[in-house]
This record gives structure tokens, sequence and C-alpha cells, in this order.
């Protein structure tokens, strides 16, 4: 019984003053990688750079077919005019 009791208090000290949980090793984390940024601008120009010469001659006529008057409308026009464009050419190339 004395065996039994001392077996207990030991497994209660270990329990309370020995290690339980293991030791964090401090792991040096890389560097975190910087994210590419996207620029619309940079992409339509390298977009622009593959079209050829008849889609560039149209997309710049989209592009200046806006003229005084009812500005807003005619914007609302050409840029759904430039989607539609890219839609069909993003499928050519």
């Amino acid at each position: 019984m004395l065996f039994a009791a001392i077996a207990v208090v030991l497994v209660i000290s270990l329990f309370f003053f020995g290690n339980t949980v293991a030791k964090k090793d401090p792991t040096i984390m890389p560097p975190a990688r910087v994210a590419k940024t996207f620029n619309i601008n940079d992409f339509i120009t390298e977009s622009k750079k593959k079209l050829t010469v008849s889609q560039a001659e149209y997309l710049s006529k989209l592009e200046n077919s806006v003229t005084r008057g009812d500005v807003s409308s005619q914007q609302i026009k050409v840029y759904n005019a430039l989607a539609n464009f890219w839609k069909d050419s993003v499928k050519a190339l």
C-alpha cells in the first residue's frame, strides 16, 4: 500500500512539475514573398501589343470616339463596345 501511495505521489508530482509540452525550437521563418501587384494599364498595354493591325485600328477608333455632347451616354456605349471587343479578342489571342 505504501508503494502505491508513493507511486501516486510521484505520478502527480511529475504531472505538475514535469515538462508536459515539448520545447518549441525557434524556427527562422523564410522572408515573406511580396506579391506582384496587378496594374490594369500595363496589362492593357501588353494586350494591345498582341493585336493585329486591323484590331489595333478598330480599338483606337473606339477609344477616341467620344465627342462633345452627351458624353456620359457616349462613354457608356463606348465602354460596352470595348468590353465586347476584348471578350471577342481574348478568344482570338
